[in-house]
């Protein structure tokens, strides 16, 4: 808007389109100059001159004639025409207006210098904006890759997400089909646990125990194993507390149960690990058993499960019998004939003390339970279950007692004694020993044993009545070693 600040404007108006325009001359007057324009001031008026040769020329070409005169030397550089036509309400129906725009020499220069400033900042401003252009073409260019990008991914999630979901619907259909197989198979378990019960019941109302002619190592070792199964799905999957010595030893269980014997204080400390836990309870199990049916009790004494009173009687007067025979040198074959032949007839004749059998067995579910969490939620079936299980233990470890005592060879459990020196502590033997676990690689002789989970199983002489002066191992004891 300052550019325009230097301009001149004439405005000339005619009353009549067709009449032409008459400027006023500018003659000097007498005793004076005509003074010089200065075109460059603002809104001065500047003095025309005419000749006689111009007044006969058309109007529009007069004017610029005498206008290009007047102002040709007068430091002008510009002279703009604009005749504009403004028609009117009442008699004269429109005249012109001439606007005539002139423009001085220096301000020329200022404007060319001004346009010449312009024309540089434009040149900038439109590499500037090429670059801008080219920057907005990257970053479109990244965006559309990026929009590629994300359809591709958007396009994977789509795959992975409906892939997700066919293998959920096959993970829940296969899930569903285990259930069911499941379901059917623990009946069928279920049916053939019912079968084999009513199986042993049959046989043991036949034949309550193996001659002893007719049982082998096997048959034995069979037995045995299936008590280890037994013992060691109570200890893993069913007597999975970690009772106090306190609650063990408490006014609840009977005194004359195997838990509130000195035997409770093996490994009490081991109870409340729980790595080792599972090996402790084991071994509370095999105690029990071992003091029940094949070893003195408690109370020092044999128990009267097998046969009665009269089974106790015939069991203690046989152990006597045979320690009074080591201790003088004498040849145990007649002791041990005598006590095959009377051990299978008090077997056919007595049998197993069921009342006695049922209050031991109440006696030791009652401390074992201790050991089932009082915080589970299905603690009646694991109680359920561990009376199924002890009953169960408790006849295959009647029906070895029976063997043992009607066979013509001697059987005993043994356990691993510690070592007179060396601190009290058990060596491992790899000859009569099977390790359940370890810590030191490579296990060897020089391990240590932690635990003693079982006692061994050793036979001395033969079904025959022979060989009395050797003996087997039949199953070895199983430890647990540093």
């Amino acid at each position: 808007m300052a550019e325009h600040a230097q301009e001149r404007f004439i405005l000339i108006e005619d009353t009549e389109a067709d009449s032409p325009i008459s400027l006023p001359e500018d003659t000097p007057r007498e005793g004076k100059t005509p003074q010089p324009m200065n075109t460059d001031g603002p809104h001065e008026q500047m003095p025309l001159f005419f000749g006689a040769r111009i007044a006969a020329l058309p109007p529009r070409q007069r004017l610029n004639r005498i206008v290009r005169k007047s102002f040709y030397n007068k430091n002008l550089d510009v002279i703009r025409w604009r005749k504009r036509n403004v028609r009117h309400n009442g008699s004269v129906p429109y005249h012109q207006k001439h606007t005539f725009v002139i423009i001085g020499k220096g301000r020329a220069a200022q404007q060319a210098q001004r346009i010449e400033e312009l024309s540089n900042r434009l040149q900038r401003c439109e590499e500037e904006k090429q670059k801008l252009q080219e920057f907005l073409d990257k970053a479109d260019d990244e965006a559309t890759d990026a929009e590629e990008k994300l359809a591709l991914a958007l396009d994977i999630a789509a795959d992975a997400e409906a892939e997700l979901a066919q293998r959920e619907s096959n993970h829940r259909d296969a899930m569903n089909s285990l259930k069911e197989d499941h379901e059917k198979l623990v009946e069928q378990i279920a049916n053939l646990e019912s079968r084999l019960e009513d199986f042993k019941d049959a046989e043991s109302k036949t034949q309550p125990f193996a001659n002893s002619s007719k049982v082998s190592d096997e048959s034995i070792t069979a037995i045995w194993a299936k008590m280890r199964y037994n013992i060691n799905y109570l200890a893993n999957h069913v007597l999975t507390g970690c009772p106090s010595e306190r609650e063990l030893k408490d006014g609840s269980i009977n005194d004359s149960c195997f838990l509130c014997s000195d035997g409770i204080n093996d490994y009490i400390d081991q109870l409340q690990d729980e790595d080792m836990r599972p090996f402790v309870v084991e071994h509370y199990i095999w105690k029990t058993i071992i003091g029940r049916f094949f070893d003195l009790g408690v109370d020092g004494s044999y128990e009267k499960t097998w046969a009665g009173t009269i089974g106790k009687s015939f069991i203690t007067c046989f152990e006597k019998l045979l320690v009074l025979c080591a201790r003088r040198q004498v040849d145990p074959t007649k002791l041990l004939y005598c006590k095959a032949e009377m051990g299978e007839m008090i077997g056919q004749m007595i049998g197993v003390d069921h009342p006695e059998l049922l209050r031991v067995t109440q006696m030791e579910i009652t401390a074992f339970a201790h050991f089932i969490p009082k915080e589970c939620s299905d603690y009646k079936v694991k109680r359920e279950k561990l009376q199924k299980h002890i009953i169960k233990i408790f006849d295959d470890a009647l029906q070895l007692r029976g063997i043992f005592m009607a066979s013509r060879a001697y059987f005993y459990p043994k356990w691993c004694h510690k070592e007179v020196t060396g601190g009290g502590r058990i060596r491992f033997d790899d000859k009569s020993m099977e390790a359940e676990g370890w810590e030191k690689e490579p296990l060897c002789n020089g391990n240590m044993v932690l635990c003693n989970i079982s006692p061994c199983l050793v036979k001395v002489g033969t079904a025959d009545g022979d060989s009395y002066n050797s003996d087997l191992l039949l199953v070895k004891a199983r430890v647990v070693c540093d």
